[in-house]
Order: structure tokens, then C-alpha cells, then sequence
């Protein structure tokens, strides 16, 4: 458990937002965020964890370019998806959705979901038309979604 100090006096709301994780990386033996920290890095943390202080005004810029351990992306679609501009959601992700099954998608006609990682089962009902999941990604995506939609075939390398 990390211990923080405010010494910039940030309001409460923001700390408590800034501090907060319900992240249980301890019960895992590796994590994708323990194999891009640097081996020492990682030694010394394990080693002095109970020492360690950091200041939450220090994290607001490790939050940048970060997605956290919990993924909503079926909600922001669901929030953010216009017809009258859209024509389909492109997600990239390691289709861990904790929204999965609880957010109604039906005003988005195809969405295309990017499973980086591999991880089964996918967090849509990939197959059914306008539902599509893919593993990883390369130029020829783009010709491959053209062809979902135009629900013709295509003859492969694309």
C-alpha cells in the first residue's frame, strides 16, 4: 500500500481520485506493468515499500497516457457515440471490460474491437453482424474492416 503526502494541498475530491486504485497487482506473480518496470527498480520497491512516500501532486503526471487497470470503454461508446457523425467504434484494448453485458450498445451499428493482449472470452458477442473482434493489428485492418462491411469476401493477402 503506498503512503502519500499532500504538500501541495490539493483538494480532497482530487487526492482521493488521484490515490485511489482497487488494483490487487500482489495477488498475480507477474503484471504487465511489473515487466516494463526496470528489474531494479522493481527489487528496491519490493524491498522498501513500507518506506516509500510520494506526494500526490507527483502522480497527477503519472496518471498522463495512463488507462488504469480498470477499463470502461462499452460506456464511453455508449456515452460518446453520435450516429449523425459515427459509423462505427473502433476499440482498441486488452478486452478486459469491466462494463461487458451491462451497457446497451444498440445504437451503434459496427464496433470493431482490438484485443492486444488475447485474452478469452471476448467482452462482445464478437460474430453476430456489426460485432466484430480482431486480434492485433497491421495495415491490412483497415481493408479487412472494408470488407466486413461491405459483407463481401475478399481474397487473402488483402
Amino acid at each position: 500500500m503506498a503512503r502519500y503526502t499532500n504538500i501541495a494541498n490539493l483538494p480532497a475530491p482530487l487526492v482521493a481520485a488521484i490515490t485511489y486504485s482497487d488494483y490487487d497487482g500482489e495477488s498475480y506473480d507477474i503484471t504487465a506493468s511489473g515487466l516494463v518496470t526496470p528489474p531494479r527498480i522493481r527489487q528496491l520497491m519490493k524491498r522498501h515499500s513500507k518506506e516509500i512516500t510520494e506526494d500526490v501532486s507527483d502522480r497527477i503526471w503519472a496518471l498522463i497516457g495512463s488507462v488504469g487497470h480498470a477499463t470502461y470503454g462499452h460506456t464511453a461508446v455508449a456515452k460518446w457515440f453520435d450516429p449523425r457523425r459515427h459509423r462505427r467504434a473502433v476499440i482498441f484494448t486488452d478486452d478486459q471490460q469491466h462494463d461487458a453485458g451491462q451497457v446497451r450498445l444498440d445504437h451503434v451499428p459496427v464496433i470493431y474491437t482490438f484485443n492486444l493482449a488475447g485474452y478469452a472470452p471476448s467482452a462482445l458477442p464478437a460474430g453476430q453482424r456489426g460485432r466484430y473482434t480482431l486480434g492485433g493489428f497491421t495495415d491490412a485492418t483497415f481493408t479487412a474492416m472494408k470488407v466486413l462491411e461491405e459483407g463481401g469476401n475478399d481474397v487473402w493477402p488483402f
